[in-house]
């Protein structure tokens, strides 16, 4: 039998974490962040650019529809509710007339010409339309492809690391 002796009180261990647990925990974290962010951003930019795609092939099909009625292209303020030839493109989709903190893309076309800019590519094809998707705000750090077009000819072009194909197949 243990007998209870006064001022003889056992400490139990204090609980909590050491310095060393911490500092543990803090570099796994760390490396996980490493990690993961340069993903998280690489899907985001993708994300973005398919909205981008979607929306050169969207006022595209508009195009090839104005003129299948009337012969002639239209300048996209006539496809569109765009009040200019020229629009804004939201991450959710949307097309205003004005930029905001929430654009991803500034959308512009070009009438009648021949591709003299490297969205292009090389050569100077000629085109009736050249729709652009310059990027904005967040997508301006998606080096991999940067400026989208799409001319009338079908032709698909993009400036940045991947090139043209390889932006448009994703």
């Amino acid at each position: 039998m243990i007998a209870n002796v006064p001022g003889s009180s056992r400490k139990g261990r204090q609980r909590g974490f050491t310095l060393i647990e911490l500092m543990i925990v803090v570099v796994i974290v760390a490396i996980l962040a490493v990690i993961a962010l340069p993903s998280y951003t690489l899907f985001t930019n993708r994300a973005k650019r398919a909205t981008g795609k979607a929306q050169l092939l969207t006022l595209a099909q508009q195009e090839e529809s104005y003129f299948s009625d009337r012969k002639k292209y239209a300048p996209v303020s006539l496809i569109t509710s765009l009040p200019s030839n020229f629009g804004y493109l939201s991450s959710d989709g949307t097309l205003a007339a004005s930029a905001s903190s929430d654009s991803i893309y500034r959308l512009s076309a070009v009438q009648l010409g021949s591709a003299g800019n490297a969205c292009t590519g090389t050569g100077t094809p000629a085109y009736d339309y050249l729709i652009i998707a310059t990027p904005l705000n967040a997508q301006n750090g998606d080096a991999r492809c940067m400026t989208l077009c799409l001319a009338s000819t079908g032709d698909k072009g993009a400036t940045g690391t991947d090139g043209a194909q390889a932006c448009w197949q994703k």
